[in-house]
Parts: structure tokens; sequence; C-alpha cells
């Protein structure tokens, strides 16, 4: 298994609980197999 730096774990964690709720939604369509939304990277 591969190993994530801490910089950027701590990048993706920031960016996950920014967009807590657009990855619930997009889940949420993934799993009805509808078109997901974009997510806007971390700026």
């Amino acid at each position: 298994m591969g190993k994530i730096q801490p910089r950027a774990l701590g990048m993706v964690i920031e960016w996950a609980t920014l967009h807590q709720d657009a990855l619930k939604t997009n889940w949420e369509k993934a799993g009805r197999k509808e078109p997901l939304d974009p997510i806007p990277p971390l700026q």
C-alpha cells in the first residue's frame, strides 16, 4: 500500500472539509448512476 505525504494529506482533508456537502451530493448521485457535479480544486 502506498503512502501519502503529510502535507498532501492535509490538503486533501482541507479540500474535503470545505466541500462536504458537494461530496455527499455526488456520492448520492453516483449511487443512482447519475452524472456528477464538478467540485472545484483547493485554491
